[in-house]
């Protein structure tokens, strides 16, 4: 699965600046559109970057998300010669090769893997499609909260490893998000919400886009796309370029104020991302804040290996 296993820091599909061809209205903001899929370990260790990115452009740039549908079908990556052996034993075994990726993607951003086998595909599951459905339904019902939901979805599917392929546990988590489970699933099985991701797929395709996670970054009528994991220097250097040198990031202060906006904006946060967001180098300061909260109950810690992640119940 050559989408799963490209860790160079920059693999371009197209770095080219061109006219806009997609329109986004973002004023004089930077506009950065990734294209993902719920699934992905490599999008789920980019989240350090992407909160540094939040806090260094804050109110030049604007983020979203486009589904890009990493598995339409498992049976094209399991090994030919394990299926002719029977179809579960061929899933079985790249359930196994696919734990072993996830694993080996934990370096790039630090977040948490320990995944022995990976949950998603069975004989009855060989799509990532509802991962990605589930995304857009959330979009369209609670636009506010998509973005919270497709980090819930990475984190139950890389985290807890739990089979979020089936829809039993998608609806338990947009019960989670306020949304009722006869809400969820008129929507989820509309032509509305498969249109909505077609749209999406579409976009990809048209925008040449053959790996993921993939960056489409625009300003004015200005774009360039972008394939691979890409740290925070390479995001400067392309904005740079897109926006001529019209948008730069900004220094960022700490101060316990603004680790409380980053929690009330992201109540579900590792403590790396933290870390990225204010470009700290240790967490002294921070763990104090955090202390203080957890035995105040604003704040609990749920640990992982070596690490943890923060919910937090700020308003």
């Amino acid at each position: 699965m050559n989408n799963l296993k490209q860790h160079t820091d920059s693999l371009l599909a197209d770095s080219t600046l061109r006219d806009t061809k997609t329109s986004r209205n973002c004023g004089n903001k930077v506009s950065i559109t990734i294209f993902t899929d719920p699934m992905m370990g490599l999008s789920y260790e980019s989240e350090p970057t992407i909160r540094r990115l939040e806090t260094h452009f804050a109110d030049q740039l604007e983020l979203c998300y486009a589904m890009g549908l990493l598995v339409n079908n498992v049976y094209d990556f399991v090994n030919r010669k394990d299926l002719m052996v029977s179809q579960s034993y061929a899933l079985s075994q790249y359930a196994k090769h696919l734990g072993t990726i996830y694993n080996q993607e934990e370096h790039i951003g630090g977040l948490p893997i320990d995944m022995k086998s990976c949950q998603l595909f069975d004989e009855t599951h060989i799509t990532s499609k509802p991962l990605n459905l589930a995304y857009k339904v959330i979009e369209m019902l609670r636009p506010e909260r998509a973005q919270a939901f497709l980090y819930e979805l990475r984190y139950a599917t890389i985290v807890e490893q739990r089979q979020m392929t089936d829809i039993t546990e998608l609806v338990k988590l947009a019960g989670d998000f306020g949304v009722s489970r006869q809400e969820f699933l008129e929507l989820y099985h509309s032509e509305m919400a498969n249109q909505a991701l077609l749209k999406d797929i579409v976009l990809c395709q048209q925008l040449g886009i053959r790996s993921l996670p993939a960056y489409l970054i625009q300003f004015n009528n200005k774009q360039m796309v972008v394939c691979g994991v890409l740290n925070y220097e390479d995001f400067l250097s392309y904005i740079e370029t897109v926006t001529a040198g019209m948008i730069n990031s900004r220094a960022v202060q700490f101060s316990e104020d603004a680790l409380k906006k980053i929690l009330v904006k992201h109540p579900h946060i590792h403590y790396l991302e933290i870390k990225s967001a204010f470009n700290l180098l240790d967490m002294k300061e921070i763990d104090f804040i955090l202390a203080k909260w957890e035995s105040s109950g604003y704040i609990t810690k749920e640990y992982v290996k070596h690490s943890y992640f923060i919910r937090s119940y700020f308003k």
